[in-house]
């Protein structure tokens, strides 16, 4: 399961502009969730508003 969790080597960056979607998560149960839906989790983007 932790090749789940980041990025395969081979993959490219995905710019902020190519996202259309955000989850957010209130409880660490939630979050929990969440991941457990995704194939993989991207790392995480700048904190700068587009």
């Amino acid at each position: 399961m932790a090749s789940l969790l980041t990025m395969p080597d081979d993959d490219e960056a995905i710019a902020l502009e190519e996202y259309t979607v955000g989850w957010l998560c209130a409880l660490p149960l939630e979050m929990a969730a969440a991941k457990g839906m995704l194939e993989r989790i991207h790392p995480d983007l700048s904190q700068q508003d587009p």
